[in-house]
Order: structure tokens, then C-alpha cells, then sequence
């Protein structure tokens, strides 16, 4: 179900994607940091596989909040 927020809103929910998607970014850098060689081979493909799953969910979601909240005066957020 989902909550529909007012453009005032809009900033807020802008924000919160944002840092998730630096959160996201980190998290990738964070687990392969340490590896070289063939570990770092063997385990960047799933990695960024995540990385890539996770920011097009977010981008999904700038889409509603942007697209749909100009539309229909509200956003529709997840």
C-alpha cells in the first residue's frame, strides 16, 4: 500500500533516495575494498549485480515521487 505525500514532501522523499543510494554505493566499495586478484573477480559481479538491483529500485522510486507527484499533486511513495 502506499502513502501519498504532498509536494511540500517532495524534497524530503528526494533526500531519503539520495542517501540511499550513497548508502548503496558505500556498501559495494565496503565489500570489495579489502579483496584483489581473483577474490575481487569471483565476488564483483554478484556485488554489482546488488549495487545495480538496488539503484534501480531507487530510481523507480524518484520516478513516482517526481513523475507522479507533478502529475496528480501528490507522490505516491512506496
Amino acid at each position: 500500500m502506499s502513502t501519498l505525500a504532498r509536494p511540500p514532501e517532495r524534497a524530503s522523499a528526494l533526500a531519503e533516495i539520495e542517501a540511499r543510494e550513497r548508502t548503496a554505493w558505500r556498501a559495494y566499495r565496503d565489500e570489495l575494498g579489502d579483496l584483489s586478484g581473483r577474490e575481487y573477480e569471483e565476488r564483483e559481479p554478484a556485488s554489482w549485480a546488488q549495487l545495480q538491483a538496488m539503484l534501480d529500485e531507487l530510481e523507480a522510486k524518484r520516478r513516482l515521487v517526481t513523475d507522479d507527484g507533478r502529475a496528480h499533486g501528490t507522490i505516491a511513495l512506496p
